[in-house]
């Protein structure tokens, strides 16, 4: 692992978009001038390369939208010791509103932690945007192992954005 995993990951990079292998016509070398049917084989392939690039960022965003899955969720640390440490972190928390026709909206709201308190209890001073009327801008909370980066109400995690 020493002599050959970690200078190949120093030497590597990570892609930013998998592979994308369509079925196409094979590259070969010939003589002469290109057809024009070649560059417009090769203009369709990227078009459609394109197109399921576009169709699974769509349906990424739409399984986002309902709470199916999460680009963050997969991009958290281990979980923090709720202690000092913690103190100045930004965290999102989720949380469930009810819209005025009833239905229930899960929201990650995004703070900062200011204090910590016994029992895993924190003090988190909200963002603005986070606030509804009436709402403080401090709130006590408590992080439950349990609860790190989870789905559920009063789920927490680190704020990455």
């Amino acid at each position: 692992m020493i002599k050959t995993i970690i200078p190949e990951q120093k030497r590597r990079t990570i892609p930013k978009s998998p592979p994308i292998n369509l079925p196409s016509r094979k590259d070969r070398y010939k003589l002469g001038t290109r057809t024009a049917d070649i560059g417009d084989l090769d203009k369709r392939r990227e078009s459609e390369k394109q197109s399921v690039i576009d169709g699974g960022e769509k349906l990424r965003e739409e399984m986002e939208e309902e709470g199916e899955v999460d680009r963050y969720e997969k991009m958290q640390p281990p979980r923090p010791k709720v202690d000092e440490t913690l103190i100045g972190a930004r965290i999102e928390q989720l949380w469930e509103y009810k819209e005025k026709d009833g239905t229930a909206v899960k929201q990650w709201c995004q703070g900062k932690v200011i204090a910590v308190k016994k029992n895993s209890r924190v003090l988190i001073q909200w963002e603005k945007d986070c606030l509804r009327k009436g709402d403080p801008a401090i709130t006590q909370e408590k992080f439950l192992k349990s609860k790190w980066n989870k789905h559920v109400d009063e789920a927490w995690r680190m704020n990455l954005c």
